[in-house]
């Protein structure tokens, strides 16, 4: 992990412990909690996209399989959140293990296009296998999480809970780019067939990606529901999948902790225009626009030019 990431994460560890204390309504908490979710998951997307060159759009669906598995097995099988949640995570990876393998094969806009068919047909069954799903009604009655015998039933519990599985998850991320691992996927994002040439597995490296972003979505969605305590199709429709693509686009390719900067910017975003609701969804297409012409490395590519967290050596640019 570079020195500044670290510094990044003890600073918004400090935040986030006092955060509960200092907010003004229990409102902004919750946003927070939503905030902590989309970031897990776009932590997983800013790896896919920015060391593999593959573009999802279909993220929201990934979600959509971790939060209902893990309200099924607790509501109809009755087993305990602990053990529905890593359940819920393993049924993921397992269902997208095949779709990884097949659609890895395609680059570029053509990926982008199949996971968005993905992500649209996983919503269209939802709502259809009612039996199951129950439909556009959703799966009510969902237990909160708990660990042994503690259930996270507060607003503030599940922050600190949410906020810690992201900044470990943020850590986990940093130390993999900068490993042997993370100098492969730079090969790949660098030249693919150069990177093959070298002896680097490509499609391995490439499926491990993709399977690691699902987990991190199934986690996210299956936490969410237990938060909630209701599971519904709402949450999880291509809406959801292109602001979750936005929050890893913004945050920028420095580091995957820009995706958690994308996710505070465009989690917050909402809460901004409250009384321009109806204008949603125009103005996040336009930032997007905007984001992938002036800013196409983020806000991290940003503050790198700017020297902000980055520190400019010998009229070149490098991280402390």
């Amino acid at each position: 992990m570079k020195r500044w990431e670290a510094r990044f994460l003890l600073v918004m560890g400090a935040v986030l412990l006092a955060a509960p204390w200092v907010l003004p309504s229990s409102f902004l908490l919750r946003t927070l909690i939503f905030i902590g979710l989309y970031a897990l998951v776009a932590m997983g997307l800013s790896l896919l996209m920015s060391y593999t060159g593959q573009v999802s759009i279909g993220h929201a669906g990934f979600m959509a399989i971790g939060a209902y598995t893990s309200a099924i097995l607790t509501t109809k099988l009755h087993l305990p959140p602990l053990a529905a949640v890593p359940l819920a995570v393993m049924v993921t990876v397992i269902i997208s293990y095949p779709l990884a393998v097949t659609c890895l094969r395609l680059t570029g806009h053509y990926l982008a296009m199949v996971t968005l068919g993905l992500g649209l047909m996983i919503h269209t069954l939802i709502v259809e296998l009612s039996s199951l799903t129950g439909g556009v009604r959703g799966i009510p009655g969902v237990p909160n999480f708990s660990i042994f015998g503690i259930e996270f039933t507060s607003d503030w519990s599940m922050f600190y809970l949410i906020w810690a599985l992201v900044t470990f998850v943020g850590w986990m991320c940093c130390n993999l780019v900068n490993s042997r691992v993370g100098r492969a996927l730079k090969a790949i994002e660098g030249d693919e067939p150069a990177a093959a040439s070298f002896g680097i597995d490509v499609k391995r490296y490439k499926i491990i990606i993709f399977l690691f972003s699902t987990a991190l979505a199934a986690l996210a969605g299956s936490l969410m529901a237990h938060y909630m305590t209701f599971v519904g199709p709402e949450p999880f429709s291509l809406y959801a999948s292109i602001m979750l693509l936005m929050m890893a686009l913004l945050g920028g390719s420095a580091s995957p902790l820009g995706a958690i900067i994308g996710a505070v910017i465009v989690g917050g975003f909402p809460q901004v225009l409250t009384k321009y609701q109806y204008l949603s969804s125009g103005i996040f297409g336009v930032v997007l626009l905007l984001t992938m012409l002036f800013l196409p490395e983020g806000v991290l590519g940003l503050a790198r030019w700017k020297g902000i967290l980055f520190k400019r050596r010998g009229g070149g640019e490098s991280a402390p």
